[in-house]
């Protein structure tokens, strides 16, 4: 699997229980928790977490 895999199944879910989204990361329903750099594509920014997040 991928990461790019995993923002579009949270995409998709999303679009169907939008109340399930929040951007805090102490709200919301669902999270993609995941690593990554400032060179990562742009649909996938929303998604990184740093370790101590």
């Amino acid at each position: 699997m991928t990461r790019k895999i995993c923002v579009d199944l949270y995409n998709e879910i999303i679009k169907l229980r939008p109340d399930w989204h929040h951007p805090d990361d102490d709200k919301g329903t669902i999270k993609v928790v995941m690593t990554g750099s400032a060179a990562d594509e742009q649909p996938l920014q929303p998604h990184i977490r740093s370790k101590a997040r």
